[in-house]
């Protein structure tokens, strides 16, 4: 008969992540950084949206037009490196790569002892190695940033509103920073990806 305090294989799977999570954290971030350089691309893409981008960017910096195309924030992001260094695609297409990197950062970052090690870390290695991800990691596209807010969202609701005795009894008059911030998020993921408003709901259901 089996013992009843011998760990199930789930528990022994689970167990044996968390022991190891930081060298699979660090395994899960090089294979990242690898992907996005195997996956860089110099050119531009053949779609415009790209260029369409960086001339927002242009007309933002040295004309102060609003980007009205596709999400006003990346060419706003943008716009600083377009004003100081121009037209340097190598230059702007790597700022997708830190924003890909980023966002595994942080997206590990929220979920880490949060939910099980065996659902977290192969579920990011399985991401880490993605190239549909990261295609988007060497085009100037709004992909990269808008993940990388993502993250940085998830990561600042696991921190400050998911804890893990419950919701927060937070008031607006002691609290108000942590609201200010979340809506800035929000407004920026918004601003990225019109869908990114959608998380406003998602906050209203928890």
């Amino acid at each position: 008969m089996k013992d009843s305090n011998t760990p199930s294989f789930a528990q022994q799977f689970d167990a044996f992540f968390d022991r190891h999570r930081q060298a699979f954290f660090m395994l899960i971030m090089a294979l990242a950084s690898l992907m996005s350089i195997v996956m860089f691309d110099a050119k531009v893409s053949l779609s415009g949206d790209d260029c369409d981008y960086i001339l927002a960017a242009d007309d933002f910096w040295h004309h102060f037009i609003f980007p009205s195309h596709h999400g006003s924030l990346y060419p706003i992001v943008l716009s600083p490196f377009v004003g100081l260094f121009g037209y340097k695609l190598v230059l702007l297409k790597f700022l997708s790569v830190i924003f890909t990197v980023g966002s595994f950062w942080f997206f590990y970052k929220a979920f880490e002892r949060r939910i099980p090690s065996a659902v977290l870390i192969p579920a990011m290695l399985l991401a880490a190695v993605c190239s549909y991800i990261f295609f988007y990691a060497g085009y100037t596209y709004s992909e990269p940033l808008f993940m990388l807010l993502q993250s940085v969202y998830l990561y600042f609701f696991s921190r400050y509103f998911w804890l893990k005795d419950g919701i927060p009894n937070y008031t607006l008059r002691n609290d108000w920073k942590k609201y200010l911030t979340l809506g800035a998020l929000t407004l920026a993921m918004g601003m990225t990806r019109e869908i990114g408003f959608c998380v406003i709901g998602v906050l209203i259901l928890y």
